[in-house]
């Protein structure tokens, strides 16, 4: 398999717009690589999984397969030239060249991350109103004493809400706080007996723990050793309940409620 080709612009078509018999030439981030045997013969293949921006497609090495998998890493990007086929309901990509990156190429890792289609500046403000919407002054003091603080803010509003099946994007957790909050807000006016600031209060904190769980630096999303470990549940309890403990006198049943 050859190793030496020159053509260096960034992808011209995208895995999302993919079809069979596409000769596509093209950079991609490695994000699965899995050495393995056709079952029929024995025969050594490396499986491995692309990615770009627009989303993912599995692909295979059947040349110089001990080499490729000494060399090549998850997490790596590669520039890769070969064909689209249907394979199991779905689409591969069979590898006729592969190398890696070069810095002649001109090619950053975060070209490789879904983004956020809807304008982040508008959803930042839509956020920081909703925050303000909250009256009850223990709830206010926390929800100002999380999303305020610079370093947990600037990682918040870039953070994926998924991996992959949800506002896996980045902005995403942002954007997926915003919606939930919405609806807690539609809800809330129709059922006056429910506690808007709760309410509200709940929507804006359920997944701050996901801002630990995922890690973005490899050009894909993935989850962090806490968020595999621990998951974004156990992360945003324990970030809430070390901001309450911070509150003089934050009254116990309203800790009992939002920590619910």
């Amino acid at each position: 398999m050859k190793q030496n080709f020159t053509v260096t612009d960034m992808n011209s078509k995208l895995i999302k717009t993919f079809v069979p018999g596409d000769k596509i030439v093209a950079f991609f981030v490695i994000r699965k690589k899995e050495l393995r045997v056709k079952k029929s013969d024995g025969t050594p293949y490396l499986a491995l999984e692309f990615g770009d921006a627009s989303g993912r497609i599995s692909a295979a090495i059947w040349d110089q397969v001990a080499q490729y998998d000494s060399e090549l890493q998850v997490g790596e990007i590669v520039k890769v030239r070969g064909t689209v086929f249907d394979y199991n309901n779905g689409l591969s990509f069979h590898v006729d060249r592969i190398r890696k990156v070069r810095p002649e190429d001109h090619i950053r890792t975060e070209m490789f991350l879904p983004v956020n289609p809807k304008n982040l500046e508008a959803l930042e403000n839509r956020f920081h109103e909703l925050v303000d919407f909250v009256e009850n002054p223990y709830l206010s003091k926390l929800l100002h004493s999380v999303f305020d603080e610079p370093d947990f803010w600037s990682n918040f509003r870039q953070a994926p809400g998924g991996k992959l099946w949800h506002h896996n994007r980045l902005g995403g957790l942002m954007e997926h706080s915003i919606g939930v909050s919405e609806i807690c807000l539609n809800a809330s006016d129709q059922y006056p007996l429910i506690s808007k600031d709760l309410l509200l209060a709940g929507a804006l904190l359920h997944d701050i723990g996901k801002v630990k769980s995922y890690v973005t630096q490899a050009g894909f999303i993935d989850y962090a050793d806490d968020g595999r470990l621990l998951g974004h549940i156990v992360l945003g309890y324990n970030q809430t309940e070390r901001s309450i403990d911070e509150i003089p006198d934050f009254p116990l049943e309203l800790r009992k409620e939002i920590l619910h």
